[in-house]
């Protein structure tokens, strides 16, 4: 799509010389109605604009849940406003339902009936060129969260290679993926409606909306935002003790609290030797990298053997050296055991080496 420049000649209060700078034209761009991708600019040039089925920026949509008089959005320097006028099917802003009207300082998303639309500060962008995609390579490409208009799009993609069958798609699963970064851009967004795809035909569903978005896609791995995943339980914070309401697993140990040492009535499970105090310092001779804090020196006895090695007698040690012909990093795969704790129990036993190789 093509539209005015940036600059053009003219004179006025705005005039520099010959050249006029145009203002931002704030407004809407509808991306998605009716099942189907779309890019329409609608500017506010008079300050708001009235949204219905048949007309939205001079021509109707494709959406039968829109009502001919749906919702009316205004801009001004405070921010944005949006009123509903009784609607059928409602209005969303940022996935948040709309009655009467509301003012928002800020907002991402317009949701009518089964229709999305982008707030945007300057129209003009989306009047001069079309929908940056990108479906493989990403390579140049701005990431995805700075293109939003490209998700309905992407997700048209999934659907086309699903074939005959596949499930439609609802403005109010648009919306969801709009509320998430997705920074592993195009390629993690497509992954997850590929998989979204294949549930809903596995489990008869004919429509994709929200809740089939799943709950930590399209977010970063640690972060805030991020939702826990059904039946799982989000970590609590390190600090002090884990939350007395937090059951531990059947059959394990609860963490007990990072301070000191282990409480003495802590029992270590079978075969296992307890955490010793976290008691001394870092020796003199070891240097912290620039900016770290050092760790402070775990007292364990050098004979002491962890996990399984402290299960293993001296014939089983001799008996893996024999099969793998002395080699020690494979006899002590072949045991399960890290190389180190392969050779403090040749050392206890006086077998081979008194030091790693």
């Amino acid at each position: 799509m093509s539209g005015g420049a940036d600059t053009q000649e003219g004179t006025g209060p705005e005039s520099v010389g010959t050249v006029r700078r145009e203002r931002p034209r704030p407004g809407l761009v509808v991306i998605f109605s009716g099942g189907t991708p779309l890019l329409r600019p609608v500017a506010l040039d008079g300050g708001r604009v009235m949204l219905g089925r048949e007309d939205v920026g001079g021509q109707p949509l494709p959406d039968e849940r829109v009502s001919r008089l749906h919702a009316e959005v205004g801009h001004d320097a405070g921010g944005w406003s949006v009123a509903d006028q009784g609607s059928r099917n409602g209005t969303w802003v940022d996935g948040v339902p709309v009655t009467g009207r509301r003012t928002f300082s800020a907002a991402r998303t317009l949701r009518l009936g089964n229709t999305v639309a982008l707030f945007t500060d300057d129209v003009r962008r989306f009047e001069r060129a079309g929908v940056t995609v990108g479906f493989e390579d990403e390579a140049g490409r701005p990431p995805l969260r700075e293109r939003p208009e490209a998700v309905p799009w992407l997700l048209a993609r999934a659907l086309e290679e699903a074939g005959e069958g596949a499930p439609e798609v609802h403005a109010s699963f648009v919306e969801a993926c709009l509320a998430r970064p997705w920074p592993g851009n195009s390629q993690e967004l497509l992954g997850e409606a590929r998989r979204a795809v294949r549930e809903a035909r596995a489990s008869g569903v004919r429509t994709l909306r929200a809740e089939h978005l799943a709950p930590g896609a399209g977010l970063p791995v640690f972060s805030s935002d991020v939702t826990p995943f059904l039946g799982k339980v989000p970590m609590p914070a390190l600090a002090g003790a884990v939350p007395a309401d937090v059951a531990p697993l059947p059959g394990k140990v609860p963490m007990p609290a990072l301070a000191g040492a282990v409480p003495a009535d802590v029992t270590p499970l079978p075969g296992q030797v307890p955490m010793p105090a976290l008691a001394g310092a870092v020796p003199a001779d070891v240097t912290p990298l620039p900016g770290k804090v050092p760790m402070p020196a775990l007292a364990v006895p050098e004979d002491a053997e962890v996990g399984a090695a402290s299960t293993l007698d001296r014939a089983a040690v001799e008996a893996a050296l024999a099969s793998q012909g002395g080699n020690v990093s494979a006899a002590a795969r072949v045991l399960g055991l890290h190389r180190t704790q392969m050779y403090r129990l040749m050392r206890h036993w006086g077998l081979g080496p008194a030091s790693e190789e």
